[in-house]
Parts: structure tokens; C-alpha cells; sequence
């Protein structure tokens, strides 16, 4: 076996090749996700006047999406198990994909275009997209860092998420004013594409599996014992469904990145060493103060305060939720509070998206 050199390689920096590919993997999936999810308001604003019927299609379609990120949650554990894990991300992500160039098609031939057809595609949409993120976030990072550098790990991981979902509205945006609607759909699939070859470029160790791993579970899936964390995030991103609803405007998703780059100053000179209940309780208090100056018609709206509190907030609250939900975890439940966190966060933007319509 010599020259073979180890099964499992030893990184001792954090910013190995691997590591940044699957970076960079999550940026682009979520950003596709997120321009995808802006189809919901600018459908909204093309269709409400003249359809009676639009505002509870994306409603129906908004709950089909957040039940497809719950879809293959259960199954998760078993699949990563059974099969490479780096295939069953490969394949949730060419799923995804398709389900983008479904929703191009739908959108360019409008006579096939129904809202029952809308829904089912957006809720295999969220099952392929919940699939390959909680797989890449909850199993392949971890696989590719060393566990001293893990939670660091899963913390730059997640802040890439939230990068996306900033940068993919304010593509859909800029593309749909420019290109049109249908082209958004295309963009995403291109970025999801990319993403796909990416992740060919990963090796990733063998796991032998585990002896009978049951088909359904909870493992890699959801924590027990999150719920109070699960409610208070999925909370706070409800508000930021809304405002991908109601606000077109590319300059505020930007201050909203602001808000994000602020967060990530703070944390860089403040050393946290332990989390509770409160410190996500006050950054759910940015969230709120930030979403209701943007929805409001206040003076605040063309400021800097509403995004940039938004922003902080988000990226507070889906910081602390993460570390809090790992901090609870046991030995080698790790991946399950990273899967935890993110369909908190997501689910909450899903319920948004699904409520706003009836409210707006």
C-alpha cells in the first residue's frame, strides 16, 4: 500500500482546497434557491391586479415549498449511509437543477403554466434543494475538516447561505428587470450547474455504514430538544419572507449585506464563549425593528437603519441559533443541529413567503 498515502487527509488550516469548493458550493445553491424564491413576488406584482386566484396560488405554492424541505429530511441519515454521500448530494443537486429548468419552461410556455403545476414544482424544488444542503452542510464539511476546526467550519459555511440569500434576490431582481422573468429561472440553473461540477472536484473518505440504520429518522435531520431555538429562528425569518415580497428595491438588499458584514466585524473582536436562549431572543429584536421599518412607510424605509438592523438581525440569529444548537448536540450529533438550523431558518422564510401574499 505504499505511496497510497492516508485514507482520510489531515488539514491543519481550515481554507484547504476542499474546503473552499464546498464554500463556494453552498454560495451558489443558495443563491439559486433564493432567486427561484423571488419568482413568488415578482409573479405577485405581474399577476395580482388582473388574477383574483394569484395571491392564494403562491400561498398554496409558498406551503409546498416549505413542506418540500422537509421531504427527504427523514430519509437523510439512511441515504448517506446506504450510498457515497458525495453522489447523493450530486444527485439532490441535479434535482434541483431540473426543477429550475421546469420552472423556466412553465414560465416561457404560459399554457401550461397552472398554480397546481407552480406548487408541485416549487415543493420538489424545496425537497431538492433541503436534501443537498442538509447533506453538503450536515455530512460533507464535516468529512473534509478536522474536528478541531468544525464548528468553525460549520459557522463559515453558514455564513455563506446568508450571503446567498442576499446575492440571489438582488440577481433575480437586476435580471428580471433587464432579461426578464423566465431568464432568472435559467441564471439559477446555470449557477446550480457550476455548482454540480464543483462538487465532482471534492473527494470525499469512504464510510463504511452502520449496521441496521433505520430507513426514518431524526439523525441528520432534526435535534431533540431544539424546539424553543427552532420557533424563535424560523421566527425571525418569516420576517425576511415578507420583505423578499415586498421590497424590489436592489439597494436595500445590499444595506442588508451590510448589515451581515457589520455582524461579522463585531464577532471578529468579540469572544463568545458560551450561548443562551437570550442572546438569540435580543438579535430576534433586530430582526423585528429592522423588518418593520421596511414594511412600513415610514422615513425609515430609504434609510440605512431598517436594512441594516434587518441584516444584523438575520445574521445574529441564524449565528446564534447555529452555535446554540451545537453547543446542545451530543457526541456525533453534530450534523443533525446544522440540518436543525438551517430548516429553521429556511422553513421561516418559506412560511413568509406563503403568508405574505394573503397579507400584502
Amino acid at each position: 500500500m505504499k505511496g497510497l498515502g492516508p485514507l482520510t487527509p489531515v488539514h491543519s488550516s481550515l481554507w484547504h482546497h476542499g474546503f473552499v469548493i464546498l464554500c463556494v458550493v453552498a454560495l451558489m445553491l443558495n443563491a439559486a434557491a433564493y432567486m427561484l424564491s423571488m419568482v413568488h413576488p415578482l409573479l405577485m406584482h405581474h399577476y395580482a391586479a388582473v388574477d383574483d386566484s394569484c395571491r392564494t396560488g403562491l400561498a398554496s405554492s409558498g406551503v409546498a415549498y416549505l413542506i418540500g424541505l422537509f421531504l427527504f429530511g427523514p430519509a437523510n441519515n439512511w441515504l448517506v449511509q446506504r450510498y457515497p454521500r458525495g453522489r447523493v448530494c450530486r444527485v439532490a443537486v441535479l434535482g434541483f437543477g431540473l426543477c429550475a429548468v421546469a420552472t423556466y419552461l412553465m414560465l416561457c410556455h404560459r399554457e401550461f403554466f397552472t398554480w397546481h403545476r407552480f406548487a408541485l414544482v416549487r415543493m420538489l424544488t424545496g425537497s431538492f434543494f433541503g436534501l443537498a444542503s442538509m447533506v453538503l452542510l450536515g455530512t460533507l464539511v464535516v468529512d473534509k475538516t478536522e474536528s478541531w476546526l468544525r464548528t468553525l467550519a460549520n459557522h463559515t459555511v453558514a455564513w455563506m447561505l446568508r450571503f446567498g440569500m442576499v446575492l440571489g434576490p438582488v440577481a433575480a431582481i437586476v435580471l428580471q428587470r433587464n432579461v426578464g422573468l423566465p431568464r432568472v429561472c435559467l441564471s439559477a440553473f446555470g449557477l446550480i450547474a457550476v455548482a454540480a461540477v464543483l462538487l465532482t472536484c471534492v473527494w470525499f473518505p469512504f464510510k463504511t455504514p452502520e449496521d441496521d440504520v433505520s430507513r426514518l429518522s431524526s439523525d441528520r435531520f432534526l435535534l431533540d430538544g431544539s424546539l424553543l431555538p427552532f420557533v424563535l429562528t424560523c421566527a425571525g425569518f418569516v420576517v425576511y419572507g415578507f420583505v423578499l415580497m415586498a421590497v424590489s428595491s436592489v439597494m436595500c438588499y445590499v444595506l442588508v449585506l451590510l448589515g451581515f458584514l457589520w455582524v461579522l466585524v463585531l464577532e471578529r473582536y468579540l469572544v463568545v464563549t458560551s450561548l443562551s436562549m437570550r442572546q438569540l431572543e435580543v438579535s430576534l429584536l433586530f430582526v423585528v425593528a429592522g423588518g418593520a421599518s421596511l414594511l412600513s412607510d415610514g422615513a425609515l424605509t430609504a434609510g440605512l437603519l431598517g436594512p441594516g438592523l434587518l441584516g444584523a438581525g438575520i445574521g445574529m440569529t441564524a449565528a446564534c441559533s447555529q452555535l446554540l444548537l451545537i453547543e446542545r448536540s451530543g457526541h456525533c450529533r453534530r450534523g443533525t443541529a446544522v440540518n436543525t438550523s438551517f430548516l429553521a431558518c429556511e422553513s421561516g422564510v418559506a412560511l413568509g413567503l406563503a403568508v405574505a401574499p394573503l397579507l400584502l
